[in-house]
């Protein structure tokens, strides 16, 4: 009897090919399940749409790139429910090749693929990121700075230098913390010999000529509108603060960096077993070695040090970015044996950790109201509400409805679902909402809108104060019920409204 030979007996896969069939797999997989699984766009990406509508050189909390960005997918795919998630896997698939790109320079191709598929298994990178926002849009930026930083140092190639003063002022314009990356790196620069003979060459001032060029426009509107981000900045810092918080807030961030860590620590444990630091060669006091030291440590490192001099809250997702090199450190550092039972075990361990990450993820942003029977922002019905107020307002007026007043979530989310995208006045205040003039406001009319019940995690249902102040010819409407956007046994969704009523010709 003659045997059938299995068609894939001959096909061997090789790093590259490796790389791209894992991130592939990836990106498909992390931007379906979230389309499927999340029913209301997510407060993060409805600031942005709102901000992005409005073509802004800045918001009072951010620089402009992630709202531009959202803006022109909104635009190119209708407001299509997948397109911030395209955003997101891209942002992260261009972080991972700009690892692997760099890991291959330092350690070879084969070790650049373990350096990433650690990288895949950090929260930061899947279930901690459903939302496009800044601290998303960071991880392409500081990963191709830091690929093009090792290759203008090593190379001092031109082309490097500009590219490297392209990738720092398109991270400044993603979040103003790219600075603790680019501090970590000029720290590098000045300290290290063959970092620091490159100093005698044009290419650094090239990277700071360039990018400065590129930052000035958004450095003048910074300066025409008084620094409004880092007001917004140093008022959400303001808090009661106790004896030992500069002590309590930098080991509360680690700690959670290090929990965050945690799944790639158990994949490489499992893979490869208890680390083993390399024996002290040439190599390991070269450049690479405190270049990858450096990048893999230096922002988080700045922050604590940040949180213990000035006591003040760090958010743990702020550090979304800061570990874009950490599997690249663990290879260099540790240089594990790649046998094949080792190969072995981190692919088997690696597709349990993918799996395990998308099945929790599902039942956290799906299942639970079915647990719990409590609705969670991602399950509310912001479409179905916001349709029904636009169908009100033209029934009334037969215009377009070209302005809603309101804070980040219940005013974005009519800002982004009503047919007519109104522009959102937040939370009322037009120095943070420059676009919009009083008289424009009063001469179109608009509606101003905020939570009742379980609409908001905070369930709040206060007539805002800006109400009286702002709109007192405002008229209150009958409260909108509605059910929320799971199937799941959740108490219904409620929200308040009014009318600021147009001026008649």
């Amino acid at each position: 009897m003659t045997s059938v030979k299995n068609p894939f007996a001959d096909i061997k896969l090789t790093p590259t090919s490796l790389f791209w069939l894992i991130v592939g797999i990836y990106f498909a997989c992390w931007m379906v399940v979230p389309t499927l699984s999340i029913a209301n766009v997510p407060i993060d990406v409805l600031e942005g749409y709102a901000w992005g509508h409005e073509w802004q050189l800045g918001s009072y909390k951010h620089p402009p790139l992630a709202a531009w960005i959202l803006e022109v997918l909104a635009v190119i795919t209708h407001r299509a429910s997948w397109a911030h998630f395209f955003a997101n896997e891209v942002s992260v698939f261009i972080a991972f090749w700009a690892v692997w790109q760099t890991g291959k320079r330092i350690v070879g191709e084969r070790a650049a693929l373990i350096a990433v598929g650690l990288l895949t298994v950090v929260p930061y990178y899947n279930i901690l990121i459903p939302e496009f926002n800044p601290n998303v849009l960071q991880l392409p930026f500081w990963a191709l700075i830091g690929w093009s930083f090792h290759r203008a140092v090593k190379d001092n190639k031109t082309i490097d230098w500009l590219a490297l003063g392209l990738w720092s002022a398109a991270g400044m314009y993603s979040k103003y913390s790219t600075a603790l990356l680019l501090l970590s790196l000029i720290v590098l620069m000045l300290g290290h010999p063959e970092a620091r003979q490159r100093l005698k060459s044009k290419g650094p001032w090239l990277t700071i000529l360039s990018g400065m060029l590129l930052m000035t426009p958004h450095l003048v509107w910074l300066y025409k509108n008084h620094f409004m981000p880092f007001t917004y900045a140093e008022d959400r810092f303001h808090h009661p603060r106790g004896q030992l918080d500069f002590i309590i807030v930098p080991i509360r961030f680690v700690f959670w960096q290090a929990l965050t860590l945690l799944p790639a620590i158990l994949l490489y444990a499992a893979a490869f077993g208890r680390p083993r630091p390399t024996a002290t060669t040439e190599k390991n006091i070269s450049f690479d070695r405190a270049f990858v030291y450096a990048i893999a440590f230096g922002p988080a490192l700045i922050t604590a040090l940040i949180a213990m001099g000035t006591e003040d809250v760090i958010r743990n997702m702020w550090a979304t970015p800061d570990w874009n090199f950490i599997g690249l450190w663990a290879v260099f550092t540790f240089a594990p044996a790649f046998s094949a039972p080792n190969l072995r075990r981190f692919a088997q361990v690696w597709t349990f950790l993918f799996v395990i990450g998308l099945v929790g993820f599902v039942y956290v942003e799906a299942l639970a109201p079915y647990v719990t029977h409590k609705a969670k922002r991602i399950n509310f019905s912001g479409k179905l509400f916001a349709l029904q107020i636009s169908k009100d307002w033209h029934a009334r007026y037969h215009t377009p409805l070209h302005y809603v007043v309101g804070d980040t979530w219940i005013g974005a989310n009519i800002a982004y679902y009503a047919p007519d995208r109104p522009h959102l006045l937040f939370y009322g205040n037009y120095k943070i909402s420059p676009w919009i003039k009083p008289e424009k406001i009063k001469k179109d009319g608009g509606v101003i809108v905020w939570c009742g019940m379980n609409c908001d995690v905070r369930d709040r249902d206060a007539i805002p104060p800006y109400i009286r102040t702002e709109f007192p010819q405002a008229q209150f409407q009958k409260a909108l019920v509605f059910p929320q956007g799971t199937r799941a046994k959740v108490p219904l969704g409620m929200v308040n409204w009014a009318i600021i009523p147009p001026q008649k010709p």
